[in-house]
């Protein structure tokens, strides 16, 4: 019996030592990738300042470039909340919840870098949705949600998804949720129109102009 209980915990610590080397690569993945979201926002708010003094023909060349920056780093930004929503079915140990805060406050960043970059650049043709999920809770309507606004960006290549957790306050989303009247998920808002709940593509796309 004495054998059998050192194997068994023998057994139990090699298995805790591999989930939390899994668990840790897994986070050490994703602050990585954050890292890389948040110095490349920060570039492109001290491009959009300089541009702020340029005249308005210099802005117009400067312009495009900047736009086409700017959403790649939110296409990069929705990934990694999807990413974010795997490793935390996925983990057993670690604690995610700092890279959690450090990725709303990137992500709210990024959202008023559009916010501007659309006031500086008139042309700008980037159109923001904004989508709330649970991080808490489990939520099969939002999945479902999400596949419908990939969809969506898929078709459209002006519209860009910010995506914030209903349940994590912090911020701007406490602002973000107040304002915008959020008291479920999914939620959407496009073009300052709240669609509480599960709402088809088509319910979206008639609150966008969508650029093909």
């Amino acid at each position: 019996y004495v054998k059998a209980a050192v194997i068994a915990v023998l057994i139990f610590a090699a298995n805790a030592v591999v989930v939390k080397y899994l668990d840790d690569s897994r986070n050490a993945e994703l602050t990585a990738r954050l890292a890389e979201i948040e110095e490349e926002t920060q570039s492109s708010r001290i491009v959009l300042l300089y541009m702020q003094i340029l005249g308005e023909e210099e802005k117009e060349t400067a312009c495009p470039a900047l736009e086409q920056k700017t959403s790649e780093q939110i296409t990069k930004a929705l990934e990694l909340v999807y990413k974010l929503q795997q490793a935390n079915q996925e983990n057993l140990l670690a604690n995610l919840e700092q890279t959690k805060r450090k990725y709303i406050l990137t992500n709210t960043e990024l959202y008023l870098h559009v916010i501007q970059l659309k006031q500086t650049c008139k042309n700008a043709d980037i159109t923001p949705v904004i989508y709330f999920y649970p991080d808490k809770t489990d939520c099969f309507e939002c999945k479902v949600q999400a596949g419908i606004l990939d969809s969506i960006v898929a078709k459209c290549k002006n519209v860009r998804v910010f995506a914030f957790p209903s349940d994590i306050k912090i911020g701007l989303t406490d602002s973000l949720l107040t304002r915008y009247k959020i008291t479920r998920t999914p939620s959407v808002v496009a073009n300052e129109v709240t669609l509480g709940g599960l709402h088809k593509e088509e319910d979206v796309m008639k609150l966008i102009s969508c650029t093909s």
